[in-house]
């Protein structure tokens, strides 16, 4: 349960970014925001969410600190919920230290703590913990995709959904609490069907949230790429021509690389995380190299999508074994003829096994590229395979374009529904979908009731507030207990 109690102490701090700019916000937030208001402008009867514009001067010595606006914004209608001040100011170092220090000044006031202005929000009931996450996401945005989601979730999508999975709960639950403490109340036979229905409901809404996998969280935190293949193919140079910078040292000495090398990129507004890994063969006796290989099917095992990188100026069927180790194709390429408009087609056959590579890659899409057709001879285009070359260019935008498809397929708008955007979702989640099965497989009322308010926890763990006081208001409402 949150508290509206107001804090004792009034906090500031700068609301926007350190460092030298064209204008700076220092925000106050507590019970003194006027006192600070009227001590630092001599404004004293400010109009709410009005720029009022002035003279910003030390409350002790008099002195001028700077001209700006200042904005008052009343409790409960501000970010807090409680009395905000903002003052907008030129944002200079040497500007910003004295208003902080002068605004720290006056009693009861000090700097806030790291993130403490949200977190009163949260107290106040202005934001839930999915809308606070929200504004970390929408803050930390760097692709228009994890600004879209962030967006959302700030509005309060998930919170609708988990509060709506609540509110389906508490009255069946009510009823069953009702069922169980007052049985000489005049209360419907069909208090057990009622529940049962509810929990079917909502285990079922809750099962298909979970089934939408690991969207949210790959959107949020970046989806994971590898680029792999045998020594010298050019896996370097196409992480170098992806970023558009020299991010990985390129040599024609196998094995150079010899650790993984990330690169984040935002492809089609999606954020992505491209490594580069260590050439895999099997005849190296450099130890060094042998752990950049052991590190290379590690980062394998938790990559989302597979760049597997063959060398046009090499015999492909030597190059074949390493492919059909991974997928087991056993040397027999399928999938769509390739060309430079080719499209980001994949079947179950194109996709990483299990065996051998660890049980994390059962089920990755493999994109194949040929590289260095420009310096091949007799080149010819293989089934499956799209062909390019990185030091050219030629086939590298039909490249992006199949990445992007291939992010659009797995990643895009496949269900309007909010996502799980944190691993703390899909656990609360899971818990509350395992204790809803319990309840559908219990043969007493009481332990029936005992899961089905473990439940309701977890779903208020989600969004940081679980109110007894609201299956109470429905005992007392329906049944009139106790008139």
């Amino acid at each position: 349960m949150t508290s509206n109690t107001p804090a004792s102490e009034t906090i500031v701090a700068l609301a926007t970014a350190a460092g030298k700019a064209g204008v700076a916000v220092i925000r106050v937030s507590g019970i003194q925001a006027l006192t600070a208001l009227n001590a630092f402008t001599g404004i004293t009867q400010p109009k709410p969410r009005y720029a009022h514009y002035g003279t910003f001067r030390h409350p002790s010595t008099n002195e001028t600190i700077d001209q700006g606006l200042a904005l008052y914004f009343p409790a409960p209608h501000s970010f807090t919920g409680e009395e905000v001040v903002e003052f907008y100011l030129h944002g200079s170092k040497a500007v910003l230290t004295a208003t902080l220090n002068a605004l720290c000044s006056l009693p009861n006031i000090r700097l806030a703590h790291a993130g403490e202005f949200t977190k009163r929000a949260f107290q106040n009931e202005k934001l839930d913990l999915t809308q606070v996450e929200g504004l970390a996401d929408l803050l930390d945005a760097e692709t228009e995709k994890q600004r879209s989601q962030a967006i959302q979730q700030l509005q309060g999508t998930l919170y609708a959904l988990y509060t709506s999975w609540q509110e389906m709960l508490l009255k069946p639950l009510a009823y069953l609490e009702a069922h169980l403490d007052f049985p000489e109340e005049d209360i419907p036979d069909s208090v057990l069907t009622t529940v049962q229905q509810a929990i079917n409901d909502v285990l079922h809404a809750i099962e298909q949230h979970l089934q939408e996998g690991q969207r949210g969280e790959r959107l949020r935190d970046g989806i994971r790429i590898a680029i792999v293949g045998r020594p010298n193919v050019g896996k370097s140079s196409l992480l170098n021509a992806l970023a558009t910078r020299e991010a990985a040292i390129v040599s024609p000495l196998a094995g150079t690389t010899r650790d993984i090398i990330e690169v984040c990129l935002d492809i089609g507004g999606y954020a992505v995380i491209l490594a580069d890994t260590a050439g895999l063969r099997d005849n190296t006796t450099d130890s060094i190299e042998q752990t950049g290989i052991a590190r290379a099917k590690a980062w394998l095992e938790s990559a989302d999508i597979v760049l597997f990188v063959a060398d046009a100026t090499v015999d492909l069927e030597a190059q074949l074994p390493l492919l059909g180790n991974m997928m087991h194709l056993e040397n027999q390429l399928t999938g769509p003829q390739p060309s430079l408009g080719m499209r980001a087609e994949y079947t179950k056959t194109d996709r990483i096994p299990s065996e051998g590579w660890g049980p994390a890659i059962s089920s990755k899409p493999v994109l194949k590229i040929l590289n260095k057709i420009d310096v091949a001879q007799e080149f010819r285009s293989p089934e499956g395979f799209l062909a390019l070359s990185v030091q050219t260019g030629a086939g590298f935008s039909a490249l992006h374009s199949v990445l992007l498809q291939t992010l659009e397929q797995l990643y895009g708008g496949q269900s309007s529904a909010p996502l799980l955007t944190r691993t703390r979702h899909r656990h609360a989640a899971l818990a509350a979908s395992e204790a809803l099965h319990r309840a559908k497989q219990a043969h007493l009322p009481e332990l029936m009731a005992e899961d089905v308010r473990h439940a309701l926890h977890k779903l208020g763990e989600l969004v940081g507030r679980y109110d007894v006081e609201a299956m109470l208001d429905i005992v007392f409402r329906d049944f009139c207990i106790g008139k």
